[in-house]
């Protein structure tokens, strides 16, 4: 059982007579989806993928485009790209910690399900055994 995110990320370009022209410095809007994956190792039971945000979440950044570290997942790559180079305008920055917080609530909803899911299995278990335990002393 893990939390999963799914990123994608798309430069934001505008219209200019008739053909699309990128801004300067360039923009891009980020994309997140928030699941909670189970599997099962069961012959009747099939894995099962929870979607948590109900729409995407979009994150929108001004700058370079964010390169992808595959050693920590797209949030904290985001967070980390976001101190250095932060957004440019104090309204940008309002907005984009509004979008950051959506985010992180919905990526530590995804952790704090599987952890009380972890914990009930593994009281389920710990009870079982201690049945046994009992029935075998």
């Amino acid at each position: 059982m893990k939390p999963e995110i799914v990123y994608t990320s798309r430069e934001e370009k505008f219209n200019e007579n008739g053909t699309m022209k990128s801004f300067e410095p360039p923009k891009y809007e980020h994309d997140f989806n928030f699941y909670v994956k189970i599997v099962t190792n069961h012959p009747y039971a099939q894995d099962y993928r929870a979607h948590l945000n109900t729409t995407t979440l979009k994150v929108h950044t001004t700058g370079p485009k964010m390169a992808r570290s595959f050693r920590m997942d797209a949030l904290e790559d985001l967070q980390r790209f976001l101190d250095y180079y932060p957004p440019r305008t104090q309204h940008e920055a309002y907005l984009v910690d509004k979008e950051m917080d959506d985010c992180c609530y919905y990526a530590g909803m995804g952790d704090e399900i599987c952890k009380a899911i972890t914990f009930r299995i593994l009281l389920a278990i710990y009870l079982r055994w201690e049945n046994v335990v009992r029935r075998v002393s």
